[in-house]
């Protein structure tokens, strides 16, 4: 009877819908809730206790920026730094100390950089003021080079600017001009003109040689070329750079610079006058160079240049050359504005000794069309030749004791020299 009296009473408590049944699954349910709650309670405590020892760090890293910011930044300071870091506005709080690192790093080294700078102005300050010094020995006797003393060589200077340079710069600018208009231009222009003088001379003595037969039904004419060395064309850009610094409104600076250049080019040349780029500067002799061509005369036809003796027979290029050296003794004895020269009496010894009749011929023509006054040295063979080309001929036999032309005595050379 208990025994069925407790089966009876277990199968009561163990129905689903008895008050039984669902107050143990209520206390189940309390039981895992409670669990939860005790797990997260643990969690809680746990990171209280972080947070209250991160709080703790953060306090005392407070303290300790607080103790190095002190008073702060002043306005001025403020903007110094807002213009001289990049301040990234976002920052994270934990970096912080590396981008206060790295502007530091760049802070120290733009400060050594600027004090090696101020070192080197000052070491240059001195020199510059040592050297005012020695120029401006009146006003700035009695003063030290030292750094001490800037303001007395500022105040010096000042007045300098103010009161005695604009008088100096006005005569120096008008010196300047002056200097670079009657000196250097004066000068080029004068070697120019000799150029073109000779350039005149040889016209006239190719009028000359149009009247010499050089071959038959032709004549001879020389044609001056210009040559242009690189140290003219160097003068010639400096020439250019003159004319343009000259317009230049910087109170002479660039004049005065490129005429310098220019002295210095000429002065450079006159020192080495033995120099081929130093003769083509200042010698106008060197600023041509010449060839000779044959003219028909008929058509005018010319043969092609010729500077030496590149072609031709040796007849033809002794007949040449003498007809050139006939050209160039009667250019230098003739003076400027002359047709003729004054003293043309030239000593030709051997004459004729290796020259066919017709060569001879053409030279004694060639000698009297120029008007030189020839003397001929030569054997008995060549008189014949000379009296039937010549108005005159004065013989004058060589002492048989004597082999040089030196035996004949000066006052007959002299006598021969007055004849035509």
């Amino acid at each position: 009877s208990e025994l069925l009296a407790a089966e009876k009473r277990l199968t009561a408590l163990l129905d689903p819908n008895s008050d039984t049944s669902r107050a143990k699954a209520d206390y189940d349910a309390a039981n895992r809730e409670l669990e939860n709650l005790q797990s997260e309670v643990s969690k809680l405590t746990t990171e209280i206790g972080v947070l209250k020892h991160r709080g703790d760090e953060a306090k005392e890293r407070l303290q300790k920026t607080q103790k190095r910011i002190g008073k702060g930044l002043t306005e001025e300071q403020a903007g110094l730094a807002g213009s001289s870091f990049s301040v990234v506005a976002e920052v994270d709080v934990k970096e912080l100390d590396d981008h206060e690192r790295e502007a530091a790093s760049k802070n120290d080294k733009l400060l050594k950089s600027q004090l090696q700078r101020v070192t080197a102005h000052e070491t240059q300050l001195v020199k510059l003021m040592g050297k005012a010094k020695a120029v401006d020995t009146g006003a700035l006797s009695e003063v030290d080079a030292d750094l001490q003393d800037v303001n007395e060589y500022l105040e010096r200077l000042r007045v300098l600017k103010e009161e005695a340079l604009p008088e100096k710069l006005k005569r120096f600018l008008k010196y300047l001009n002056e200097s670079s208009d009657q000196g250097v231009t004066q000068l080029l222009a004068r070697i120019r003109e000799e150029v073109d003088l000779i350039e005149h001379r040889i016209a006239e003595l190719n009028n000359t040689l149009l009247k010499v037969e050089f071959r038959s039904g032709r004549y001879l004419q020389l044609q001056p070329q210009r040559i242009k060395h690189e140290r003219l064309r160097t003068l010639e850009t400096a020439q250019r750079k003159l004319r343009s610094a000259a317009l230049k409104d910087d109170e002479g600076e660039s004049h005065y610079r490129a005429l310098r250049e220019l002295v210095t080019i000429l002065r450079e040349a006159g020192e080495n006058r033995k120099q081929k780029g130093s003769r083509a500067l200042l010698d106008p002799r060197y600023r041509l160079e010449f060839y000779v061509v044959e003219v028909d005369r008929k058509t005018g036809d010319q043969s092609p240049r010729r500077s030496g003796s590149q072609s031709g027979s040796g007849g033809e290029k002794e007949l040449m050359a003498s007809h050139i050296l006939t050209a160039s003794l009667s250019y230098a004895l003739c003076p400027a504005g002359a047709s003729r020269p004054l003293y043309g009496t030239v000593v030709l010894d051997e004459a004729f000794s290796k020259s066919s009749q017709s060569a001879a011929t053409r030279i004694v023509e060639a000698l009297r069309i120029f008007g030189l006054h020839p003397i001929f040295v030569t054997p008995n063979k060549e008189i014949g030749l000379l009296k039937r080309h010549t108005k005159r001929v004065i013989c004058v036999q060589r002492p048989k004791k004597q082999s040089s032309l030196a035996s004949i005595s000066w006052d007959k050379l002299e006598g021969l020299a007055r004849l035509r």
